[in-house]
């Protein structure tokens, strides 16, 4: 579960940049918001990864 929500606030923060920067349209409409979408998913994995190893054990 974890896993699914960290690509899906990686996809977000991609979108977000490919849209603003290309002028089609800014989904936000704050410059940080991609990078609060990146370190949300980057924890998601890390709980994802954590919750894998603890599994295995």
């Amino acid at each position: 579960m974890f896993r699914i929500l960290a690509y899906l606030c990686y996809a977000f923060a991609v979108a977000d940049i490919v849209l603003a920067n290309t002028g089609i349209c800014d989904m936000t409409g704050v410059i940080w918001s991609p990078l609060v979408a990146a370190g949300l998913g980057w924890v998601f994995m890390k709980l994802h990864d954590k919750q894998t190893d603890r599994s295995e054990s």
